[in-house]
């Protein structure tokens, strides 16, 4: 859920594809993601708990944990983007119609 709902906003947003799809038509995404999110982080939590001092000392451990936060670091200003790009579509619509 989070990897998928993150690749369909990567992919419009840093490939391009797609294009002729508004920004705001990808709000969706957010929400999906931040469910997805708390999914992982809460199960991750309960697995850690089992064999902390092990795994917290653990490279892999500790790169992954970096992934993650510099994907959420990457994640808000994208957010920022689509939403303001969405605010920007709605100032250029007069009664409906792009103007």
């Amino acid at each position: 859920m989070l990897v998928g709902a993150s690749w369909v906003l990567d992919l419009r947003v840093l490939l391009g594809v797609n294009r002729r799809v508004p920004l705001s038509a990808y709000r969706w995404v957010f929400p999906v993601v931040s469910i997805g999110l708390l999914v992982n982080v809460v199960t991750g939590i309960m697995l850690f708990i089992k064999n902390a001092t092990k795994w917290g000392t653990a490279t892999p451990f500790l790169v992954k944990m970096a992934l993650v936060i510099a994907s959420v670091a990457m994640l808000v200003p994208l957010r920022s983007h689509v939403l303001r790009n969405d605010a920007d579509n709605e100032d250029n619509e007069v009664g409906g119609q792009p103007s």
